[in-house]
């Protein structure tokens, strides 16, 4: 069964909290949503970088 986040978005997984979520037909370059409580970062998937990081901690640091 397909979980569906609170934006209807299909969610990839969901561990210790983190919520992993992409949007259909999304603008380049192809990259995943992370939401933890009410902090949000976006991840390029084919570096694997952190293009945008609003969470409080840094999310080397976040467990």
């Amino acid at each position: 069964m397909q979980r569906l986040n609170k934006t209807g978005m299909p969610t990839l997984l969901v561990k210790n909290g983190f919520k992993f979520f992409f949007y259909a037909n999304e603008h380049l370059p192809k990259h995943i949503h992370v939401v933890k409580g009410d902090n949000y970062a976006k991840i390029e998937l084919g570096s694997m970088m952190i293009i945008e990081n609003y969470f409080r901690a840094s999310l080397k640091t976040i467990s």
